[in-house]
């Protein structure tokens, strides 16, 4: 608890522009039930982004911070503070028809990032996070998605927290909404995607990257079908397991790794993949600025969760539990 606070107390007086991003965050500060953690953390760690053309609805009400032991947060270990321990959690609150699946959380994105710009492309990064319940696999599901080197960019949308501005990937719109580096989980796959190569139904980890956008209706990221680790209920294809997970990426100027483990029995063990690989995957720097043509350059990092799947999936969440950035 006093490491996670004298960090954000670090970070609110830090210049901007002073040294490489060092940052544990176990959500102890500024969460709670009863007010938007948003409002609450103007000068802390955290703030609130959505997507371009979310103006109206303030977005924040998706996100609230429950008790770590309530969740089995791995970071609520008896003798260790657990009754000070949070977790941010993301709901699917609400649901309104449109597409064949709806419009989740009234079309936004919402993103947990860190208020200090990554200082280089280069750097690692791990997060925790707990699905609550097998995520059935339908040609739609949930993402949740952990990014870094996003490029965000305020929007004309008002504020719905002094201090906090909305913000978008740089662009809204335009070419380069959505771009990043970054890692999804959970079960995906849309059965009109031809173009994924994750095919509908799918489920596992992969890494999404930018792409060229040069028509209308284009994909402004693509999946680098060489990291997609499938990962399912018994190997069997059916559903996301329920459970806590752990994500590190590592960015070096040749290679990007990335790894998923899962909590077994109060320990992180690295998952079995359904096709009997390892749990890390490992690739060329290069294929992260092959489809742009050039690479990001630094940004944010960023935690979200994506919502698919209807009115089924209303009442599902994901908790986020301790971050760790070294960049």
């Amino acid at each position: 608890m006093l490491r996670a606070v004298a960090v954000a107390a670090w970070l609110s007086l830090a210049p901007a522009t002073t040294g490489a991003l060092e940052l544990q965050e176990g959500f102890e500060r500024d969460w709670d039930a009863q007010v938007a953690p948003t409002c609450r953390s103007g000068r802390g760690t955290f703030v609130r982004r959505v997507v371009a053309g979310a103006c109206g609805e303030p977005g924040s009400f998706a996100w609230n911070g429950e008790p770590g032991r309530a969740h089995g947060a791995p970071g609520c270990s008896e003798g260790s503070g657990c009754e000070e321990n949070w977790v941010a959690v993301h709901r699917f609150e609400h649901f309104e028809a449109g597409g064949p699946f709806g419009t989740a959380n009234r079309g936004v994105l919402e993103i947990l990032t860190t208020r200090e710009k990554q200082q280089s492309i280069a750097g690692r990064m791990r997060v925790d996070f707990h699905v609550h319940e097998d995520v059935p696999v339908a040609g739609a599901g949930e993402h949740y998605l952990i990014v870094h080197n996003l490029d965000l960019a305020e929007t004309e949308c008002p504020r719905d927290c002094a201090g906090v501005a909305d913000t978008a990937t740089s662009h809204g719109d335009g070419p380069d909404r959505y771009r990043w580096y970054g890692v999804i989980g959970g079960a995906f796959g849309e059965p009109a995607d031809r173009d994924s190569p994750i095919h509908a139904g799918s489920v596992g980890f992969a890494v999404e990257v930018p792409r060229r956008v040069e028509e209308p209706g284009d994909r402004p990221n693509d999946l680098i079908d060489v990291s997609y680790l499938p990962y399912s209920v018994g190997g069997l294809g059916k559903a996301f397991p329920a459970g806590w997970y752990r994500i590190e990426i590592e960015r070096t100027a040749e290679q990007y790794r990335y790894g998923v483990w899962r909590l077994e029995a109060g320990a992180f063990v690295p998952v079995v993949p359904d096709d009997g690989g390892s749990h890390e995957r490992r690739f060329s720097a290069a294929l992260l600025a092959g489809p742009l043509g050039r690479p990001l350059g630094p940004g944010y990092v960023g935690l979200t969760v994506a919502w698919f799947g209807g009115a089924a999936r209303q009442g599902a969440h994901v908790d986020w539990d301790t971050l760790e950035v070294h960049w």
